[in-house]
């Protein structure tokens, strides 16, 4: 394997670790965010510490060690992109009908 294929390989195993998904994924929800024009204010930052809250709930202290913010900020951001992925949804989740639709 190339050496380069093998680091791209392995910096994305290691994004899906922290933050619980394929980089693309994020990079698609991200676009979205930007496309439905939700807020003038976005960070690339606070979407990608509050992915790694989403993923393993880490408490606020854990969060305040790990990226160098106080609580208060953590709780606001982590929130605000919970509600901005919420506003989205309606692109992202689709279910077929077979999910209500009773076995016979």
């Amino acid at each position: 394997m190339h050496r380069n294929n093998q680091l791209s390989c392995r910096t994305t195993e290691q994004f899906r670790k922290a933050f619980g998904s394929h980089p693309l994924v994020y990079a698609r929800v991200w676009q979205d965010l930007e496309k439905e024009n939700i807020d003038s204010v976005r960070k690339l930052s606070w979407f990608l510490i509050s992915l790694f809250w989403f993923k393993g709930y880490n408490t606020e202290d854990d969060l305040k060690n790990c990226v160098g913010y106080d609580q208060v900020t953590i709780r606001g951001w982590t929130w605000y992109y919970a509600e901005c992925i919420q506003e989205i949804k309606h692109l992202k989740i689709k279910l077929s009908n077979s999910f209500f639709t009773p076995k016979k």
